[in-house]
């Protein structure tokens, strides 16, 4: 009777550290699953950015080759280029606003993430 008794606290100290362990292998899933998915975000967002950044480069040079090129009269060079550039600038701030709007979406869904049980996040990107 009295090895029984020793062994009762045993078996619920046990139960008690193996539920801890678990909800410590489980908080160190979500924070992995958190981690990758700002990972990714990050990456979504340099690559976007990239890209503006190519498009931007490219229009520059489309209008350094315009001033350089004889056109027939001033105002119409001066016409092309101020377009050139405010298109420029219309396409690199549209690109800004899609990255932008990207990062948010993204970290609302990291947000959400955060707030929902494991199970649920593992089986909603696995």
């Amino acid at each position: 009777m009295k090895s029984f008794d020793n062994n009762s606290p045993d078996v619920s100290q046990v139960a008690k550290l193996r539920q801890e362990l678990n909800e410590v292998l489980q908080e160190r899933d979500r924070a992995n699953v958190l981690a990758r998915a700002e990972k990714l975000a990050a990456s979504y967002a340099k690559r976007q950015l990239d890209v503006a950044e190519v498009t931007i480069a490219k229009l520059q040079e489309e209008i350094t080759l315009l001033k350089s090129k004889p056109l027939q009269e001033e105002r119409d060079r001066a016409n092309v280029l101020a377009r050139a550039e405010k298109l420029a600038a219309s396409y690199a701030k549209r690109q800004l606003d899609v990255a932008e709007v990207t990062i948010a979406k993204l970290q609302e869904e990291i947000t959400l993430l955060k707030s929902k049980p494991l199970q649920e996040v593992v089986d909603k990107h696995c």
